[in-house]
């Protein structure tokens, strides 16, 4: 009810503040923390095609997937303690928000269809190469139906020594299966339970980011956290991909 009457009765530059206001009062609790907004909660909420729980922020909208990757990146990459340039690839609007606001990180954010600072494709980015000391990229590669040329773009504007951290949903006991091509939407959600998916990663997505050039380590971070902290951040089970450029 709250809710409605910001949406019918004030404007909306500050229907948002106050709802994330609302939002911190009618969730406040002790047993969950977004580090991405920093609300202290009672819960996540559930979030997914087969629904998950303990998913999503209810504040800031975060989802666990990026909790994960939020943790990784300030506690085992130095973006947040040197000056760096970063490419944040179809960016999420709360992440974004925060990265964009560090005095550090030269930020820039690019996608064809999300709100981003430049509008592009990943698979022909608009940028010279060796542009970037750091590419963050959550769940696209999956969205394309060439990931290849992604790849390869992404290595191509990373600067030598530069660092890519990449998260897909994968399986592990599987080879990538791609969708036949042409696809239609139903075929993939038949396929994949979810008709913008092209592909379901399986062991085998190490080695196509390596045909790409790139030196390939895969980061089971979840399980470096005790199971009370995993409930607690609302983190998900998901590997992420530290990609380095060389040379």
């Amino acid at each position: 009810m709250f809710e409605e009457f910001l949406k019918n009765m004030l404007p909306k530059a500050r229907q948002s503040s106050l709802r994330r206001l609302w939002r911190r009062v009618k969730f406040a609790g002790s047993r969950r923390h977004c580090l991405v907004c920093n609300s202290r909660l009672r819960l996540f909420l559930p979030h997914g095609v087969v629904q998950r729980p303990n998913a999503v922020c209810p504040v800031c909208g975060v989802r666990d997937r990026h909790r994960l990757a939020w943790l990784y990146l300030q506690n085992e990459t130095p973006l947040f303690t040197k000056r760096m340039s970063l490419l944040h690839i179809a960016p999420e609007p709360e992440v974004a928000k925060k990265l964009s606001r560090c005095k550090n990180i030269d930020y820039l954010s690019g996608d064809l269809y999300l709100e981003a600072k430049v509008k592009m494709d990943i698979c022909g980015m608009p940028f010279d190469n060796c542009s970037f000391d750091m590419l963050y990229c959550s769940h696209v590669l999956n969205m394309l139906p060439e990931d290849a040329p992604a790849m390869r773009e992404m290595y191509r504007v990373l600067k030598p020594g530069g660092s890519a951290v990449v998260q897909v949903p994968e399986a592990k006991e599987l080879v990538t299966v791609d969708s036949p091509w042409p696809s239609t939407k139903q075929v993939r959600k038949g396929l994949f339970g979810d008709k913008a998916m092209y592909r379901r990663y399986g062991i085998d997505l190490g080695g196509r980011l390596e045909q790409a050039g790139f030196n390939v380590t895969v980061v089971d971070y979840f399980s470096r956290f005790t199971r009370a902290d995993q409930m607690r951040f609302g983190l998900i089970k998901e590997d992420i991909y530290l990609l380095l450029k060389e040379r």
